[in-house]
């Protein structure tokens, strides 16, 4: 019995693995211009892409609680240092196609680099994942499931 459970847990393990390493590539036309939303209860995430950079925001009720912009472009090839120097500002707004969004924060105070791969990509639902970055502390990997924002 206990043999059946460590295999079904290795199994479930390979599973996941595989399932966090999915990703589609996508063109960035079909980022631009679009808003997606993701609602906890009575909290809401809004992320709207532009050429070049997106913003992020964060609400209760329709009271913003924060609001973010940062600059991106898309990569086929995932981050691989989080240094602030190595972000390849020339490809911001040059980009045409890639499985992931290598952004960097727009504030002047803090500067930080990061990226999502992301999964899905469809008329209604954009699933992005973050894997959390290395050494840092409380970070998690994190599946973020958006629907599409339709038009007020």
């Amino acid at each position: 019995m206990k043999r059946l459970i460590c295999i079904l847990y290795i199994l479930a393990c390979f599973i996941l693995s595989y399932a966090q390493n999915e990703k589609q590539e996508l063109n960035k036309s079909q980022l631009v211009g679009t808003s997606w939303i993701q609602e906890d209860g009575e909290y809401v995430w809004e992320i709207s892409f532009f050429d070049g950079y997106y913003t992020s925001k964060y609400g209760k009720k329709g009271r913003s609680l924060s609001e973010h912009r940062f600059i991106y472009y898309l990569s086929s090839d995932p981050l691989s240092d989080y240094d602030v120097l190595n972000f390849d500002s020339v490809k911001v707004a040059n980009s045409n196609a890639g499985a992931y969004i290598i952004y960097m924060s727009a504030s002047s105070i803090i500067k930080s680099v990061d990226y999502y791969t992301i999964q899905k990509i469809s008329d209604t639902e954009l699933l992005l994942f973050h894997r959390a970055t290395p050494n840092s502390i409380g970070g998690r990997d994190i599946l973020m499931h958006f629907t599409r924002e339709t038009q007020k």
